[in-house]
């Protein structure tokens, strides 16, 4: 094994976040996501939400405004890949899940065409997760494709 490789593992195993995106999500967004459904009992969080910088509210989230960056992944798709890996965890939480037209088009349109070309048209088992193998893009392994199209459901007559 060459010193890359094993560099990459020791990382791996350790939880290095491979990208910006990730780190915020799981070291500040998703957190602070739990802690205001604790704190409140629901998972309403407002647009307009930022963490209190106190107790008990993660520190790391101090100050995030965690119901625009929410917003943004309703509406752009940002933090896809993480939101589409967490998806079941955030629908249990009470989180609204429901994406815009944009960022379904931008964010889930692509995946569903790897998916057709694959498996034909037909419906995307709830259940399915995209796989780490080719044609699919190694950023998106482990979305829970299936299940986004089925909380999304909305919006499949739209494409």
């Amino acid at each position: 094994m060459d010193k890359v490789a094993r560099d990459r593992e020791v990382l791996d195993s350790v939880g290095f976040a491979w990208s910006r995106n990730a780190a915020v999500w799981n070291e500040i967004l998703f957190p602070a996501i739990k802690a205001y459904v604790d704190v409140h009992k629901n998972g309403k969080i407002p647009q307009q939400f930022v963490v209190p910088s106190e107790d008990p509210w993660p520190r790391k989230s101090w100050g995030k405004r965690l119901g625009d960056a929410l917003s943004h992944t309703r509406i752009n798709g940002s933090y896809f890949v993480q939101y589409g890996r967490d998806i079941e965890k955030l629908d249990e939480l009470g989180l609204n899940v429901k994406l815009s037209l944009r960022a379904w088009n931008k964010r889930v349109v692509p995946l569903l065409k790897t998916y057709a070309e694959l498996h034909g048209e037909g419906e995307v088992p709830v259940d399915f997760v995209v796989p780490s193998d080719t044609p699919w893009e190694k950023k998106v392994t482990g979305v829970r494709l299936g299940l986004i199209v089925a909380l999304n459901s909305q919006l499949m007559s739209r494409n």
